[in-house]
């Protein structure tokens, strides 16, 4: 193994992709996308410095969209995503200042912020359905979790609304307390509702961020019981 391609930065970067450090594929994509980074004219940076957290970065973002292509039934394409051309661009145009020490431009900061990070997706979460069961007047047993079996599993950030974005929201949206994060799954709807350790969420909102069928951003509001 080349360069800055340690074990440690093997098992960083699987850690990243949510996969196992251990998988044979990982070490092939991860010394393709430095290879391709080389090729374009970024070299590796110093460690511990701003630059090589960038590079890194882009390196990750590399290997998990082609671990993500493997079977060629992925969509979309990696160069469209503007946070990773953002971030190869600053990378290009500082390759000069970089060598003399000059730090990175602040719009690179905010480049990596726009990025939708997978390695934030350390949350399990489980979808569940209603099964449409009503009692003998006909009124849905909604409140009886027998009747709502599991639909899918997935990974996701869940994060609590900030106090300025409880506000915003509550100009449309109804009580929204969380925002959960995750990558796209089809047939994701507002009936159902997410169990999240031992509380319930409902989905008030669900959206197609970037409309790129990638990752999915759904509003949500906490059941108290």
């Amino acid at each position: 193994m080349t360069g800055g391609l340690t074990a440690e930065r093997i098992a960083e970067i699987a850690r990243y992709c949510r996969v196992e450090p251990d998988d044979a594929e990982l070490p092939a994509l991860a010394l393709a996308a430095t290879g391709t980074l080389l090729a374009a004219g970024i070299t590796e940076p110093e460690a511990e410095t701003p630059r090589a957290a960038q590079y890194w970065l882009c390196v990750k973002y590399m290997v998990l969209d082609s671990y993500d292509r493997r079977d060629a039934a992925a969509e979309g394409s990696l160069t469209a995503n503007p946070a990773f051309r953002g971030l190869i661009n600053q990378l290009k145009a500082t390759a000069g200042a970089a060598c003399r020490g000059a730090p990175p431009p602040r719009e690179t900061r905010r480049s990596i912020e726009m990025h939708i990070d997978a390695g934030r997706l350390r949350c399990c979460i489980t979808f569940q359905r209603f099964d449409g069961a009503c009692d003998a007047y006909g009124a849905p047993l909604l409140a009886d979790d027998a009747h709502w079996p599991d639909y899918a599993s997935a990974w996701a950030a869940v994060d609590p609304l900030s106090g300025r974005e409880f506000f915003a929201a509550a100009q449309s949206q109804s009580e929204v307390t969380h925002r959960v994060l995750l990558r796209y799954m089809a047939g994701i709807e507002t009936e159902m509702r997410i169990r999240y350790g031992k509380r319930i969420l409902e989905i008030v909102s669900v959206r197609d961020v970037n409309e790129r069928h990638e990752y999915l951003q759904l509003l949500c509001r906490e059941l108290v019981r």
